[in-house]
């Protein structure tokens, strides 16, 4: 809410400032009279002042406002670029200049992107009020936004979009969150990588798993005749077709634990530089890889069915082999 404050011109902490072609100067209004703003030589309209009013130039304007104790430094989020360039550091301050005007930053922070800027052009992000604020303070202007960002409510979404559209805002452009995620979900480029990768995922699923069954199957093949003469030493089938499907259950285990540690980490390392825009650049920021907990529990349970597969082909394949064929066949 707004305060009111007493107005004293001859109070400490208030001053005068006079803009005009010149740029900002300090202006001091006479001791008997600190409210009067004197212009020209004091006595009347002097060429000066005449000359401004009917030239192009504007003319000037004096303000009277709380002067700062001493400059204020804005407080600043520095892009790593940014840092690399000026060889500043976190807790540095740094002199800049917003459209014309000279600041002071201090950089309270650094990050490597922040959206929507491209983390390779070096860029500092300043708190627009106090930006204002320091703007208005050296030359009574301030600077008017381009653009508001707005929080809705999932349902009132639309009903604010076609709020921001109609008069009196009439804005030139409304981008809607949700519009937008759905025309990323739909590029084509994107999509055309993400179902390369998938068909390919498949693809590696589905003959990994044929080779798995193979192997088992022929490995079992080979060693017929061990399993013959297990049999023949005492060896009920119920533990061998448990010494059969514990081997499996191994294999195929550490083939998963293996392949997903293998697969989060080539996803970590290749996803986020293949993510590309519709005009085929580099997306900003660069996507995080997200590993959901159901498509893991998912790959899991084709390696169970997998498992359950492999074992009752191997284990009819043991048992049905007769033990005394098999061992006069290979001589054990």
């Amino acid at each position: 809410p707004w305060t009111p404050i007493p107005l004293d011109p001859a109070a400490s902490g208030w001053g005068w400032v006079r803009t005009g072609v010149g740029g900002a100067t300090a202006y001091a209004p006479p001791a008997a009279a600190p409210g009067r703003i004197v212009l020209g030589d004091g006595a009347g309209m002097s060429p000066s002042i005449v000359g401004q009013i009917f030239s192009p130039d504007p003319p000037p304007t004096f303000r009277l406002s709380r002067v700062p104790d001493a400059p204020v430094a804005i407080p600043a989020l520095a892009g790593s670029a940014f840092l690399a360039a000026t060889g500043a550091h976190v807790g540095d301050t740094v002199a800049a200049s917003a459209s014309g005007l000279p600041v002071t930053l201090r950089i309270t922070a650094s990050a490597d992107a922040f959206p929507p800027l491209d983390p390779s052009v070096p860029f500092a992000v300043v708190d627009g009020a106090t930006l204002s604020q320091v703007r208005f303070a050296a030359n009574g202007t301030t600077a008017t936004p381009r653009e508001w960002w707005l929080a809705a409510a999932p349902h009132d979404v639309a009903a604010v979009a076609d709020a921001a559209w109609a008069p009196p805002f009439s804005a030139a452009e409304v981008i809607e969150r949700t519009a937008l995620a759905r025309s990323l979900t739909s590029d084509p480029v994107p999509l055309g990588i993400i179902g390369a990768f998938v068909l390919g995922s498949i693809a590696a699923l589905v003959i990994a798993a044929i080779g798995f069954l193979v192997g088992a199957s022929v490995s079992t093949s080979e060693r017929l005749g061990e399993f013959a003469l297990l049999r023949a030493l005492g060896l009920s089938s119920r533990q061998l077709a448990g010494w059969v499907s514990g081997e499996s259950a191994f294999l195929l285990g550490f083939g998963f634990v293996v392949g997903a540690l293998l697969g989060a980490l080539l996803a970590w390392l290749v996803l986020p530089f293949s993510a590309l825009t519709a005009t085929g650049e580099r997306a900003v920021p660069a996507p995080a890889v997200v590993i959901p907990p159901e498509a893991v529990a998912a790959l899991f349970g084709v390696g169970v069915a997998l498992l359950a597969v492999t074992v009752l082909v191997v284990r009819r394949r043991v048992l049905r082999a007769p033990v005394a064929g098999v061992l006069r066949s290979r001589e054990l």
